[in-house]
């Protein structure tokens, strides 16, 4: 088998973790962008966590969805959505 053949599917059924990153930006529909870009004048998100349970398919194990301009993001674990401030701290 060449290298590239198999487009990467023997790799990631062994993986045990399986990242998939969704980035936005400006250019990104207005109500998929504007919770992960405003904040108030102390820099504090004004919106919440996503309520809407994604369903990646089980190639995914791990969604995360980040914010190009502001640097803030969300990651879904496949149980529940995080800050990914929270989500990061327990790796310090």
């Amino acid at each position: 088998m060449k290298y590239g053949e198999d487009d990467g599917r023997e790799w990631a059924e062994r993986a045990e973790q399986r990242h998939l990153f969704a980035w936005v930006n400006h250019d990104t529909e207005f109500s998929i962008a504007r919770p992960l870009s405003s904040s108030d004048a102390l820099g504090r998100r004004t919106e919440g966590l996503p309520t809407a349970t994604p369903e990646p398919g089980p190639a995914i194990t791990y969604l995360w969805v980040m914010h190009a301009g502001s640097g803030r993001g969300w990651l879904w674990d496949g149980e529940v959505w995080q800050d990914i401030e929270h989500a990061t701290r327990g790796a310090e």
